[in-house]
């Protein structure tokens, strides 16, 4: 008996603190560094780390040589790399085509899909929710930029000049309609509080319409 009350006093414990750890991905945010730079290397590098990197990411992709890095879990080190991505990729795929995939393709197309505007504008608001929460706060960059069709650069100049309304004014881009050019580095620092995203989740799955439309349910016909 005391062995058993012992027993359920650990599972408790355990229970407990799994609920806690649960509520600290929930509510505590993971932040994010992104460094891009193109000069003589092309790389993009990736920090991401929660609560004092007891979880983190770290990594660098170079081009030509594909993506390097590590992924701490409690202080674990995992390393990840091209040769790892494209096995795991590879095995999946495999997995996938050893299913029988007849009998999902006709309840597919037994449910259809609903399409709706409110639905549309309802998912749009969500989409929009969540990448004013990811942006990142901070951005700083130089360089220079150009297209080989300087209409894509007017774009990209106005897409760059709006960010540096919104409050990133630490970045010196100049843009060269007269040639293809990509030099320069661009680092940018945010945020991301899993929490909020579980909520926007749950928020298009409680609206009819969206929810219809993202699980393909089809409403029926009575004949009316």
């Amino acid at each position: 008996m005391m062995m058993l009350k012992i027993f359920m006093k650990i599972i408790q414990v355990v229970l407990w603190a799994l609920l806690l750890v649960l509520l600290a991905v929930l509510f505590i945010p993971f932040r994010y560094k992104i460094r891009g730079v193109s000069k003589e290397e092309k790389s993009v590098s990736v920090d991401i780390h929660w609560l004092f990197g007891l979880l983190a990411l770290r990594g660098i992709y170079r081009h030509g040589s594909g993506f390097e890095g590590l992924i701490r879990i409690l202080g674990i080190p995992f390393k990840v790399d091209e040769e790892s991505l494209t096995k795991f990729g590879s095995d999946k795929r495999k997995d996938k085509k050893g299913k029988d995939t007849k009998e999902k393709n006709k309840k597919r197309k037994d449910r259809g899909t609903v399409f709706s505007v409110e639905a549309l504008e309802y998912l749009f608001s969500s989409i929009r929710k969540v990448l004013g929460h990811v942006l990142p706060r901070s951005v700083e960059g130089y360089g220079i930029v150009g297209f080989d069709d300087p209409y894509y650069t007017g774009l990209m100049s106005a897409v760059i000049e709006t960010m540096r309304g919104m409050g990133f004014h630490h970045m010196n881009i100049q843009y060269a309609f007269d040639r293809e050019v990509y030099e320069g580095e661009i680092y940018m620092e945010g945020k991301l509080v899993i929490i909020y995203m579980v909520y926007i989740a749950i928020r298009l799955l409680l609206h009819k319409s969206s929810r219809n439309m993202l699980l393909g349910t089809r409403r029926k016909s009575y004949g009316i």
